[in-house]
C-alpha cells in the first residue's frame, strides 16, 4: 500500500488514491508481462538460425520499445506517488510521456500483420512451432498471443483509469486542467486500438478458417461472412453440408465430414476466386457458384447470403452506376494553360499561365469575365468565404487578395515570398482564421485572413508543392518526396514521413478520417495519426497532379496522362475513368449543383 507523509495508509474514502494505486499497480504487472515475452521468447528466437530477422521483426515488432517505455514510466510513477499520493500529478505525467507513447500506434499498425505471420510461421516451421509450444508451457499465460494483445489491451486500460480519476478529481487540485488533456491525448490513440483489434479479430478468424478447410494461406485476405449450404433442397434429416466462408478476395466451400475430438472437421474447401466466379439464382432457396449447385436452408438465409456477395465482389459499372453523365468543353478567348481552379459563391475562378483570371458562373457553365490579374503564371487559388475573398499566388511568390464583387479589385498584395508560391490552405482556430503560404524555398508564412497581416514564419527542408489540413491542428506539408506535419497552434514538427511518395507529392486530402497523397506512383491512403499507409491506389499510368473530393462518397484525380479517375472513398475501388483533356490535367474543383470544373495545359475549361 503505497502511504502518505505522515505515514499511515490511504483512507477508505479516499477513491482519487485508489485509482492511482491502480495504475502503478497494473504498470508494474504489465511490464512483468513485457519482460516475459522479451525474455522468453523474443530474445531466444532472435539467437535461431532457422527463423529470418524479417520474421521476427514481424511479429515482435516494437516490443523492445514499449518495454523501455514501460520501464521508464512505471520509475516515473513510483516516483510522483513517493509523496502525498493525493496530490500526485498523474495527468501531467501522461502529458510528458504522450510523444512516446506514439509508440504503440506503430505496433497496433502492424499487429494483423503479426499475428499472420505469427500463425503462418508456426503452421511452416515444425521447430519452431515445438519451442513455442515448451515456451508457453512454462509460462502463466497458455500462448505468445496473449501476450501480444496485451500490449493492444493496455491504452484502453489507461483510458478507463484516466477516466476514473478525473471524475474522482476536485476543480480545486492542480492535476484538474491536466487530466482532461492527458485524456484527450490517450483517447486518440485508443481510437486507434479499437479499430485495430477488430481487424486483428478479423485476421485471427481468417487464420483460423484457412487452417479448418485446410486452405493456402493469403496475405492481406479478409474473412467477410459464412453459413451452412446443402447439396440438396433443405429438408429435416439431409445429409451433404457445407461451410459457404466469404473472403475479400474468394469463396471457399468444404464438405463436412463429421467430428473429431468434439471438432469439426471439413474436406479440403474449394476456392472459386472473384476474378473467374459467376453467382447466379436458380430457384426459392438454390443459387449456383460458376456450375456448382447449392441450397440454403431457407430463402431468408439465400437472400442474406447472396446479397453480401453480391456486395463483397469487385464493382462492375453499368450505366446505373456512371458517376459523370455530360462533359461540356469550352473554349477560352485566351492562349493559356489552366493551372488552378477553385468555386467561391456562383462563381468559378481559373487562374492562368499568362497571369489572367477568368470567371465562369456555375449556373449557365459560361464565361462571366476575364482580368489580368498578374504578369506571370497563377500557381493557386484560395477561396476564403468567411471574408468573401479569393488569395491568388505565383510564380514569382506575389500573393493578391481579391474582392468578389463585379469589380475584382485587388484588397491587398503580399510580397514577403521570393520564390513560387504552390501552397495555401486556411486555419480555423477558434473564432480566428489564418492563411498559410508555402514556397519552393520551403518558406511558410501564417497570416491573418481578416486584415492580412503577417502573424509567423518558417522554413521546412525541400520545396513546399501542397499543403493538407486534418483535424486535431496537423498541418501536413508535401515537400519533394517527404511529409511534414506541423501542429499549428505550436508551429511544431510533429512527424516526418521520408520517401513518402515517388517523386513529388503533388496533393494532400482529408477525408472521412483518412489522410489521401498522391504523388508519381499513385494514391497513398494514410492513417490520420501515425502517417501509416493503409491502401495504396494505382490505376493512373503517369502522375498524379491533383485531387479533389466530391461530397463524401468520391475523390477525383487528374493526371499528367490526360485522365480523371472517380474513386469510392469507402471501398478505395476505382468507379469511373474520365477522358476528354488532350493534355495534362492540372487542376479540378467542385462547384456544386452535381457539376464539376477542370483545368489542364490545353487552353480548354471541361464542366462534368
Amino acid at each position: 500500500m503505497f502511504r502518505n507523509k505522515n505515514g499511515s495508509g490511504v483512507p477508505k474514502t479516499s477513491k482519487r488514491s485508489l485509482i492511482i494505486t491502480e495504475i502503478v499497480e497494473t504498470e508494474d504487472t504489465y511490464l512483468q508481462q513485457l519482460n516475459v515475452v522479451v525474455d522468453k521468447f523474443l530474445q531466444p528466437v532472435a539467437l535461431m538460425r532457422w527463423i529470418d530477422p524479417q520474421t521476427i521483426k514481424d511479429i515482435f515488432s516494437e516490443l523492445r520499445s514499449i518495454q523501455n517505455l514501460s520501464q521508464t514510466f512505471l520509475v516515473r510513477l513510483r516516483e510522483c506517488v513517493s509523496g502525498n499520493i493525493e496530490d500526485a500529478r498523474i495527468g501531467q505525467l501522461f502529458l510528458e510521456h504522450s510523444d512516446f507513447f506514439k509508440v504503440y500506434t506503430f505496433y497496433i499498425n502492424n499487429y494483423e500483420n503479426a499475428l499472420s505471420t505469427l500463425y503462418r510461421t508456426k503452421k511452416s516451421n515444425k521447430a519452431f512451432a515445438a519451442f513455442l509450444e515448451e515456451q508457453e508451457a512454462n509460462t502463466a499465460h497458455h500462448d505468445l498471443e496473449n501476450y501480444l494483445i496485451a500490449v493492444i489491451q493496455r491504452i484502453p486500460r489507461y483510458n478507463m483509469l484516466l477516466g476514473e480519476l478525473l471524475r474522482k478529481t476536485e476543480p480545486s487540485h492542480p492535476d484538474y486542467n491536466e487530466l482532461p488533456k492527458a485524456l484527450e491525448s490517450m483517447q486518440e490513440i485508443g481510437n486507434y486500438v479499437n479499430e485495430a483489434k477488430r481487424k486483428a479479430e478479423a485476421a485471427r478468424k481468417t487464420n483460423e478458417l484457412e487452417s479448418l478447410l485446410s486452405m493456402k494461406h493469403s496475405p492481406g485476405r479478409k474473412y467477410i461472412d459464412d453459413g451452412i449450404v446443402f447439396s440438396r433442397p433443405f429438408k429435416k434429416g439431409t445429409n451433404g453440408s457445407y461451410m459457404i466462408v466469404i473472403f475479400s478476395d474468394c469463396v471457399a466451400v468444404a464438405k463436412y465430414k463429421g467430428l473429431k475430438a468434439e471438432k469439426k472437421v471439413f474436406a479440403k474447401a474449394k476456392v472459386y476466386r472473384y476474378s473467374k466466379l459467376e453467382v447466379t439464382h436458380k430457384d426459392a432457396t438454390g443459387f449456383m457458384l460458376s456450375k456448382d449447385v447449392f441450397y440454403c436452408k431457407t430463402v431468408e438465409k439465400k437472400n442474406k447470403l447472396l446479397k453480401i456477395l453480391f456486395l463483397t465482389q469487385s464493382p462492375k459499372i453499368d450505366s446505373s452506376e456512371t458517376v459523370i453523365s455530360r462533359v461540356k468543353k469550352e473554349t477560352l478567348p485566351l492562349d493559356s494553360s489552366i493551372k488552378c481552379t477553385a468555386q467561391l459563391k456562383d462563381k468559378v475562378w481559373c487562374g492562368h499561365t499568362s497571369g489572367k483570371i477568368s470567371l465562369w458562373s456555375t449556373k449557365t457553365l459560361t464565361l462571366d469575365r476575364e482580368f489580368q490579374a498578374h504578369k506571370n503564371s497563377v500557381c493557386a487559388l484560395l477561396p476564403i468565404i468567411k471574408h468573401s475573398h479569393m488569395w491568388s499566388t505565383t510564380e514569382s511568390g506575389d500573393i493578391c487578395v481579391w474582392t468578389t464583387d463585379k469589380h475584382n479589385a485587388c484588397r491587398k498584395r503580399l510580397k514577403e515570398h521570393q520564390a513560387e508560391v504552390r501552397a495555401m490552405c486556411v486555419v480555423t482556430d477558434a473564432s480566428t482564421q489564418t492563411v498559410w503560404t508555402g514556397d519552393i524555398n520551403g518558406w511558410i508564412n501564417v497570416w491573418s485572413a481578416s486584415d492580412f497581416s503577417l502573424r509567423h514564419g518558417l522554413l521546412v527542408d525541400g520545396k513546399i508543392q501542397c499543403f493538407g489540413v486534418v483535424k486535431y491542428f496537423h498541418l501536413w506539408i508535401g515537400s519533394d518526396v517527404k511529409i511534414f506535419v506541423i501542429d499549428t497552434r505550436t508551429r511544431q514538427q510533429l512527424m516526418v514521413l521520408k520517401n513518402a511518395h515517388c517523386g513529388i507529392v503533388s496533393a494532400i486530402l482529408w477525408v472521412n478520417n483518412k489522410v489521401w497523397t498522391s504523388g508519381e506512383k499513385g494514391i497513398k491512403v494514410r492513417h490520420e495519426l501515425t502517417g501509416a499507409v493503409e491502401e495504396t491506389l494505382a490505376s493512373h499510368l503517369e502522375p498524379i497532379t491533383c485531387l479533389e473530393e466530391v461530397s463524401k462518397k468520391h475523390m477525383w484525380s487528374g493526371s499528367v496522362d490526360k485522365s480523371i479517375i472517380v474513386w469510392d472513398i469507402k471501398t478505395f475501388k476505382k468507379v469511373q475513368e474520365l477522358y476528354g483533356h488532350n493534355e495534362t490535367v492540372y487542376s479540378i474543383a467542385h462547384i456544386g449543383n452535381g457539376n464539376m470544373v477542370s483545368g489542364g495545359k490545353e487552353d480548354n475549361v471541361f464542366f462534368w
